[in-house]
This record gives C-alpha cells, sequence and structure tokens, in this order.
C-alpha cells in the first residue's frame, strides 16, 4: 500500500473549536480513501481501502451523535480490540479480500485515536497528575505496588543493575477501568523528591506503538502522569480490584537511559540504552499532561 493520505492529520486550534475541523478533515481523508480504493490495481488494495473508508465513516457519524470523548473511548476500549478479533476469523476464513477490509478498518482507527488525542478526553486527562506525592496519595492498602502506603507484599528483585538513575522500562498495564495500555518509565533525580520514574502513558492503547523508526512522521502522542517510585520501573503484579489502576501489570522490557536534557513541562531528550527501544527520543510539551514524542536519532 503506497498511497498516502495528503490530509494533515493534527489539531492546532482550541478546544472549542477544533471538533468540527476535525471532523471537516477526516472527510477529506473519506474523499481521497475512495478515490484511492477506486484506483487499485493490487490484490487487497481495494479491500484495505474500502475497510479504510468505512472506518472513518463511521467515526464521522460517532463524532456527530455523541462527541468526541466518548467515541473515544470506544475507539480505544471496545471498537480496536473487537476488530483484532474480527481480524483473526477473517485469517481463519481463508478470504484475502476480508483480511484486507479488517486491516484497512484497524489502521484508520489507530490513526484517528492519535489524531483525536490531540485533545485527550476526560478520562485521559484523569490519569494526568504532577509528583510522587499524588502517586501516594491516589493509593491505598492493599496494593503491591512500590511506595504506596500500605504495599501489601515485598516486591520482586530487580533484573538488573542500575547506576544512579539511568534506567527506563514499559510496562503493559491490563487495566479494568481504562483498558490495556502501556506505560513508559524514565529514571530521574527529582531536585525534591529524589530518585523517581517521569511516567508517560501513550493514547491509543496497546496498539500505539512506541516508535521504533527515526523522524517526526513516527510521532505518538502520549499523556504525561504522576512521578511513580523508583523502584516501580520493574514492578509486576496484579493490582487487587477497586483499588486505583485495577488490573495486571508485566515488565515488557528494560534497559539503561541517559537524560541529555530535561525543561519539566517543555521537552524532555532522553536515549535509551538496550531494550526493545534502542535511541535517542523527545518528549515535546503540546497542551496540558499532552506531549508528543518520537526517535530523533
Amino acid at each position: 500500500m503506497e498511497e498516502t493520505l495528503d490530509v494533515d492529520f493534527g489539531a492546532e486550534d482550541d478546544e472549542d473549536t477544533v471538533l468540527e475541523e476535525q471532523i471537516d478533515t477526516i472527510r477529506e481523508g473519506i474523499e481521497q480513501v475512495g478515490q484511492f480504493a477506486r484506483d487499485a490495481d493490487q490484490e487487497g488494495e481495494s479491500a484495505f481501502y474500502t475497510g479504510y473508508q468505512m472506518a472513518l465513516e463511521t467515526i464521522v457519524h460517532a463524532l456527530e451523535s455523541v462527541g468526541r470523548d466518548r467515541t473515544l473511548e470506544e475507539m480505544y476500549i471496545h471498537i480496536i480490540p473487537g476488530l483484532r478479533v474480527t481480524l483473526q476469523e477473517a485469517r481463519k476464513s481463508g478470504s484475502i479480500d476480508n483480511v484486507w477490509e479488517v486491516k484497512g478498518a484497524i489502521e484508520a482507527t489507530v490513526e484517528m485515536v492519535e489524531f483525536l488525542s490531540e485533545f485527550p478526553p476526560e478520562w485521559a486527562i484523569e490519569l494526568a497528575a504532577e509528583d510522587i506525592d499524588t502517586y501516594r496519595g491516589k493509593r491505598k492498602a492493599p496494593t503491591p505496588e512500590p511506595g504506596a502506603p500500605g504495599t501489601s507484599k515485598k516486591g520482586t528483585g530487580a533484573p538488573m543493575k542500575v547506576q544512579g538513575v539511568s534506567v527506563y522500562s514499559v510496562q503493559e498495564h491490563h487495566a479494568e477501568k481504562r483498558g490495556p495500555h502501556r506505560d513508559i518509565r524514565i529514571g530521574y533525580d527529582d531536585a525534591t523528591h529524589g530518585p523517581v520514574l517521569l511516567s508517560f502513558v501513550p493514547t491509543g492503547g496497546l496498539d500505539n506503538k512506541i516508535p521504533t523508526k527515526v523522524g517526526r512522521n513516527h510521532k505518538i502522542t502520549v499523556i504525561q502522569t504522576e512521578d511513580h517510585p523508583f523502584d516501580y520501573w520493574h514492578f509486576e503484579g496484579s493490582i487487587p480490584s477497586g483499588s486505583y489502576g485495577a488490573g495486571p501489570v508485566s515488565l515488557e522490557t528494560y534497559g539503561k537511559s541517559n537524560i541529555i536534557s530535561y525543561e519539566p513541562g517543555k521537552k524532555l531528550k532522553v536515549e535509551f540504552t538496550g531494550g526493545k527501544y534502542p535511541g535517542k527520543y523527545v518528549f515535546i510539551h503540546y497542551r496540558g499532561k499532552v506531549w508528543g514524542m518520537w526517535r530523533y536519532e
């Protein structure tokens, strides 16, 4: 699929006016994708763009009917996981066109999650907080999480030795309330609280991949959450039902980090070594707790 949309999926106006412009932009995308489908001459292309177009049309209808917040929540928690299941079923059926159509729908939906999340919904903003004190204030016993009041048990040992705060990790959190997502942890020596973890949640759940390719065109949107205790970088366990963030947490990858520069609330440049995501990354603050992240080297 070598065709790419010329539409600039990016929001630049304030939140009160952007939704109408976003809908207009998606409608332009629908027209372009429809032309791609008509011009398709490779196996699966027409089905792929048909699925992509149908997904965009469904999203526009939802935006107009229930608004951005409800649409995003449904996409994030229900629609994308449902499409993944549908894709597995299509593969079992042996229909190539069905597979490509579902793939198109998935790609469109994932792209729209990132596009619309330039202004995150209320449930995403609720994830955002400030510092380690906020972390402790949101957690109650019993919980196995490090550094929380009334921690119910001693955590497992770290899988590697860390010099100072030079560590990064990525955890998968299958939260009961907010759905599955990744948490990016970066070691940082805070002047007030000492060693902590800067923490970011990519929007779009597990489908929003952390970029491994270099370039701003591979940017993802992330929400900065509260700083976490330093030992949280290797935490694995199940947060009990009824507790904040209830659900299982597992360690996807980890490695060394080196913060190149950090201006709180503005910009973070960091190098990851080892693990699944080696490279130099930049985090740029947009608004509120919304940041952009991409690999630049």
